[in-house]
């Protein structure tokens, strides 16, 4: 969670090895997902 926070670059690998950078609006809806499921499943 702290990673799709920080602003720092977050990338997936593509078949071929090759890098595959989040643009701001992915890693958005990364960060609003990761949220909803921590909501969902965690006791805090």
């Amino acid at each position: 969670m702290q990673q799709l926070i920080s602003g720092r670059r977050l990338y997936s690998q593509a078949e071929d090895g090759q890098r595959v950078y989040l643009d701001d609006n992915e890693r958005l809806a990364a960060r609003e997902k990761v949220e909803s499921l921590i909501t969902e499943n965690c006791v805090l």
